[in-house]
């Protein structure tokens, strides 16, 4: 049996959508329960599997605590929180008096310390990938209208209208050539607006091995989507 909400609206046909472990069911409104149960039964094995997915992924956000011994990347190094952040005093240690952390306690520092690093890799990202913008505008002749850099979860960068790009601050944990090539291939757009042999033939001509820095864009958005940077 799958536990689920459902929920009728004038869709033409029936959909699962499942996001923190809950699966919600959406039907048409005349559809009879009897379909919708039989439409469930045939997905079972794959919610299981997706619901233990998540369920295995928030376990592992939730593992994932920092403090200043904590190792995250930047640049596509591994980097010592104490080193980049000015750590309260608390940050890492035993309160007095106690013999270990209370998991609440653990809980809120480690979410402090998060959001001083995400303000760390904005600031960050802003200089160093403005760097790469200008650098790399000059060599293949382009002049981007503005360079921001946002909040993106799905996307490294983007080229939007009006010659404007955008880049995701995750970005910046990438290492320098991965990183240079997000910036390249966002600047090709200025010159082709798609994914045509052409603009793959403008990322090539300045970044050769364009294909293994997208394989290591892979298995940094992995270790993002694991420790909950996403």
């Amino acid at each position: 049996m799958i536990n689920y909400i459902l929920k009728r609206s004038a869709r033409k046909s029936l959909g699962i959508y499942i996001k923190g472990g809950e699966v919600e069911i959406r039907a048409p409104f005349r559809v009879p329960m009897r379909e919708i149960e039989a439409f469930v039964n045939s997905k079972t094995q794959w919610i299981n599997e997706v619901v233990t997915k998540q369920q295995k992924h928030a376990e592992a956000v939730e593992a994932f605590r920092l403090n200043g011994d904590s190792l995250i990347l930047l640049r596509g190094q591994e980097t010592r929180v104490a080193d980049i952040l000015p750590l309260r005093l608390s940050w890492g240690r035993k309160p007095l008096g106690a013999s270990d952390f209370s998991d609440s306690l653990a809980l809120e520092e480690s979410d402090a310390i998060r959001a001083d690093c995400v303000k760390f890799y904005q600031r960050t990202a802003k200089v160093v990938i403005a760097e790469r913008v200008a650098y790399f505008s000059e060599k293949m002749g382009v002049s981007p209208a503005s360079v921001k850099i946002t909040s993106a979860k799905t996307r490294w960068g983007s080229c939007i209208s009006k010659k404007r790009i955008n880049f995701s601050w995750r970005l910046i944990m990438a290492h320098d050539d991965v990183i240079d090539y997000v910036v390249v291939h966002e600047l090709a757009h200025l010159l082709e607006m798609n994914h045509s042999s052409r603009f793959w033939a403008i990322v090539a001509k300045i970044l050769p091995d364009y294909k293994q820095r997208q394989a290591q864009l892979k298995i940094l958005h992995r270790r993002i989507v694991h420790e909950g940077w996403n």
